[in-house]
Formats: C-alpha cells, structure tokens, sequence
C-alpha cells in the first residue's frame, strides 16, 4: 500500500471537525473532484506501462461517474440518498484503482494530490451536511461526526478507500439526521404561522393563489378501508409535483402520522430544482383518511432517455387519471372523488434553490414567498379533506381559515404548473386552464 503523504494529511485534516457558521460556502467538492479527474487525464497520457495507465483511466473513469451533473444540484451538496451516496463509492472506486498501479509507475506528488482531492471533497461533504442537520438527531449526528474521525484514522494509515468509505458513512448519517429534522418541522407546524401563511397567499396582489383546484360532482366517495381515499399521482423529477408534496405533507400531518418521509428533490437538470420529498417509502396511518401515493418516474435519468420508471398506475387509476386529467399532467391529487387537483395548486417558483432546512423553517415564517407556497397548498388539501370527512376532526376543520379556503375551493380553477408525463417519459413544465368537472369513480 502506498503511504498517505504528508500534503494529504494536511489536506484532509484542513477541513474541520467544527461545523462552520449556517450558511458557510467555502468549500467547493465538486470541483476538486473535477480537478483531481482534469489531473488523471493528464496523467494517462503519460502513464507507462499498461497497467499504470489501465489504472489512471480507471480511476478516471471513477471520478467521471462521481462528477455526473444530475447529482450535484449545486457545487456543494449531493441529491438526496441512494444516488448521492454513489458519489463516495465512485471514489472509493478511483482510490482503490489508483492503488494498483505498479509502484514507481507514476509521479507520486501528482498521485498524492489527486488522492488529497479525492478525500477532502468527501470529507468537506459530510462535513457539509452535518451543518445542515444541526438540530437533528444527537444520535446521528455524533455517528457522522465518528466517522468522520474514523476516516481521518484510515487516510492517516494510508487505507484511502476505507477513508472514503467512513465520509460516505458520516454524510448519510448527517442526512439521515436532516431527514428527522425536516419531518418533525413539518408534523409541528403550528396553525397560527400556517394560516397566517395563507392568508398571506389570498392577499391582494399575492402571486401565490392557489389554482389547479376541479370540483367533481355527482359521484360516489372514493373510499379505502373504510376512509376517505387521498390518491397523489405525481413524478420525482417535476419541480411542480416537489412543491405539492411539501403541502400533502403538511396537510395530511394535521389528519394522521408519517412514520416514513423519505427527502427527495427534482431532477436537477429541470427548473425550478425544489428539494422536498418523494412519497416512495413513505408510510402514513390516519383515523380520517387513507394515502395512497403513485410515483411514476425517478429523478435520476434512463439510459434510453427521459427518467427512470418506478410506479405503475392500476387499471382503475389510469381510467380515473384519464377522465379528470386528459393531458396526463402531474402532481394530480383526487380528494374522495369530491375534488381533483391537476397540477401544483401553487407555483414551485418560491423554492428554487432552497435547502430542505430553509424550507422547513419557512413552514413558520409566513412572511417568506416559499412560506405561503407551502401554507397556501396546504390549506388548499385540508379543506378538500375537511369536506370530504364531513369536518373532522373538529380541531382542524373547524379553523377559520380552513373554513375561508373551503369557501373558495369552486373558485380556485385556472392556470396551475405541472408536468406533463408522456410515453418519453421525460416530464416537462407546462401550464394550463383548469375548469370544474364532473368524474366517475375508478
């Protein structure tokens, strides 16, 4: 094994262990992973023997798997768990590689740099996202922190891979901790900030009314086991179905629990990018209703194009989705067959950008654009839930603005965002006009 040098002991522990001020930007992973790969590059070219460039292009190729743009939304953080965490096996992948090149085969200040860029852009990434999860669970966030350290030890004793290994470990521990975080603010959001948040939306002039909002008329409830039934159609990479679901999530918290919500975003390559949720995994129990979540593409790319599939819709579904919603346009939320949202009922504009901690802290800041997105959707479901358990619970129905938002419900037709999924498989941002319908159940 080659012996870690002394510049990349001094790289990787440059990064500290003390999470720096919220909202710190000095480090930049992704591009010392582009240049450590710009470096490899170079070294192909004058690698000799075969085997020390069959390693150099191998680690290369490491690097250029890690450095996919659709899992960086941004020079500094990685999407959300399973892909991100690809990120440190791929360059676990270039360090094993670079070790097997014969000894004496390549310049070993050059190879120590790559091997200290490789490490501090891992490192700074884990250190990165227990900043995020400050507030989170102790728990977690003292194992993020232990692996950290633990990677030190390895890069110390010159087993790089197991280095990156151990930061890979720390970081989904720290994501994991902001996961807990973001699902406790949005199973507490208080009903005072979350109708002074939609209020805010209704106000004259606001650009956050709510729209999308059909009415179906004449038809029997849409029940299972017994409840109400709450479907939610909608795709991981639209921008549209990623704002929508943080008000499901926060609407149908005031009915029920969350046991599982698992954080996810939208396709990076497609804007807005909005990090929020995907409701694959998720798990929920309610007394008053039942969820029923269809996700039908990743936010990750298909080799042929567009995003990868994931959920089917049944039979039943697709004829439902057919009659209210032609154009196949998603997030589309059937409420009990008594109301159907097609399209986001709030414009995903407000959350460009945002990290989930922003996010969530906006649920009580209704004074915040993404704020009143969020309290606007919310309300937007609760009442069409509220009417659709004929006002219970009392506690949550009975709310003054839960009652100005019922009012209002025939009236929030019109243009709403959403994405259209067709047989590409590759939704796009459209808007549209919504009108009231008539539907029969699946």
């Amino acid at each position: 094994m080659r012996r870690v040098s002394a510049i990349l002991v001094a790289l990787v522990l440059s990064v500290s262990l003390s999470p720096p001020a919220r909202g710190a930007t000095s480090s930049d992973p992704f591009g010392e992973l582009v240049a450590a790969r710009g470096t490899l590059t170079a070294l192909a070219g004058q690698a000799r023997p075969g085997a020390a460039r069959q390693a150099v292009l191998g680690a290369e190729a490491q690097l250029q798997r890690a450095t996919a743009p659709f899992l960086w939304p941004d020079p500094g953080h990685l999407v959300a768990p399973s892909p991100g965490l690809s990120v440190f096996s791929h360059c676990r992948g270039a360090l094993a590689a670079l070790e097997h090149a014969p000894s004496g085969s390549l310049p070993p200040a050059a190879v120590s740099g790559v091997e200290a860029q490789i490490l501090a852009a891992d490192r700074r990434l884990a250190v990165g996202e227990i900043v995020e999860a400050l507030g989170g669970s102790p728990g977690l966030l003292a194992r993020a922190q232990g692996m950290i350290l633990s990677g030190d030890r390895w890069a110390q004793t010159s087993r790089l891979d197991l280095a990156a290994e151990q930061y890979g470990a720390g970081w989904l521990a720290a994501f994991q901790a902001l996961a807990e975080l973001v699902h406790l603010r949005v199973a507490s959001v208080s009903g005072a900030a979350l109708g002074a948040g939609a209020r805010g939306a209704l106000a004259a002039g606001s650009a956050m009314r709510p729209a999308g909002v059909r009415v179906v008329r004449g038809h029997a409830q849409l029940l299972r086991a017994g409840r109400p039934e709450v479907l939610f159609v909608g795709a991981e990479s639209c921008p549209s179905c990623a704002i929508e679901r943080w008000g499901v999530a926060v609407a149908l918290s005031r009915f029920g629990i969350f046991s599982s919500l698992p954080l996810g975003q939208s396709a990076v390559g497609e804007r807005p990018f909005v990090r929020g949720f995907t409701f694959l995994g998720s798990r929920y129990f309610s007394p008053y209703v039942s969820f029923l979540a269809v996700e039908l593409t990743s936010d990750a790319p298909a080799p042929g194009g567009g995003f990868a599939a994931l959920d089917r819709l049944t039979p039943g579904q697709r004829r439902l989705m057919r009659s209210l919603d032609p154009k196949g346009f998603v997030p589309f939320i059937d409420v009990a067959n008594r109301f159907a949202d097609v399209g986001a009922t709030v414009s995903p504009a407000p959350a460009q950008g945002l990290s989930w901690p922003a996010l969530a802290a906006s649920l009580s800041r209704p004074g915040t654009p993404s704020g009143q997105a969020i309290a606007a959707s919310a309300e937007v479901l609760t009442a069409e839930i509220c009417r659709a358990t004929g006002g219970m619970p009392a506690s949550v129905c009975g709310g003054a603005v839960v009652q100005e938002y019922a009012s209002r419900l025939a009236g929030s037709g019109g243009a709403a965002s959403g994405c259209a999924v067709g047989a590409a498989r590759r939704p796009g941002v459209r808007s549209g006009r919504r009108g009231a319908v008539s539907a029969t159940a699946p």
